[in-house]
């Protein structure tokens, strides 16, 4: 969105495109709150060797989260 810089989403800053498409996410239990979810992920990966990448742009960001789960097997 204009004037949101990764710093303010980063911050817990939410702002929506469409609320009421939000709000019909909120009763169907798909998201809890506006602007949890970066603390949420960042938390989760605490202590983890691998840590989410974060993409920007002028207008969008993009974050990529790591597989913790997948454990490689090598026979070498």
């Amino acid at each position: 969105m204009p004037g949101i810089e990764l710093e303010d989403i980063m911050e817990g800053i939410s702002v929506c495109r469409n609320q009421d498409l939000a709000n019909v996410f909120y009763r169907l239990h798909l998201i809890e709150a506006y602007g949890t979810g970066m603390e949420k992920i960042m938390k989760a990966y605490e202590g983890m060797k691998e840590k989410p990448e974060i993409q920007t742009t002028k207008n969008t960001f993009k974050i990529i989260l790591p597989n913790v789960n997948i454990n490689f097997i090598s026979d070498f």
